[in-house]
């Protein structure tokens, strides 16, 4: 909530299957993953903050409440996920001012990518670092519309465009 992230609202585990966008593959730090409890067309289950996985990928590493009474990291079978999804902000995204390009840094890319992630555009995690995966969101975003030149580069039509889709 004080993220001014979109939430479930509801005490069950299982709920948070309907908020945020679905995240298929590649989830991320940050990420919301659901767990399933006892069986897994049981109603119970657990939510916590995707951190990563094992390195044979069958553990799921999460940041989580109610364990004991605290807030710690602990890990889950991979085989008892039911769903990652992505959360979006609750609240006005801000387009920053072109042009950003490969190499920039700071809280405008910062705003970039969270707007790309927005509309579904995988750019990574938010870190304020114009790299190769934000320069391929771009790219994928100016895919979307005929004309545009396919540069990676955020300039005023790429900004034009984002703007339209968040608005849509």
């Amino acid at each position: 909530m004080k993220a001014g992230l979109e939430r479930s609202k509801k005490a069950n585990a299982r709920s948070w299957l309907r908020v945020g966008r679905n995240v298929d593959t590649e989830p991320e730090p940050g990420d919301i993953v659901i767990f399933w409890r006892d069986k897994p067309e049981s109603w119970k289950g657990h939510v916590g903050i995707f951190l990563g996985y094992s390195s044979n990928l069958k553990r799921v590493y999460c940041l989580g409440g109610n364990q004991g009474n605290q807030v710690s990291l602990s890990a889950y079978g991979a085989d008892t996920v039911l769903g990652f999804r992505r959360l979006s902000y609750s609240e006005m995204i801000t387009l920053p001012d072109p042009i950003l390009k490969i190499g920039d840094k700071g809280t405008v890319v910062k705003q970039l990518q969270n707007a790309l992630k927005s509309e579904g555009f995988n750019c990574g995690t938010s870190d304020g670092d114009f790299g190769p995966a934000t320069m391929k969101a771009v790219k994928d975003l100016q895919s979307h519309k005929r004309g545009i030149t396919i540069d990676g580069i955020y300039g005023e039509i790429t900004r034009d465009l984002l703007f339209e889709l968040i608005n849509e």
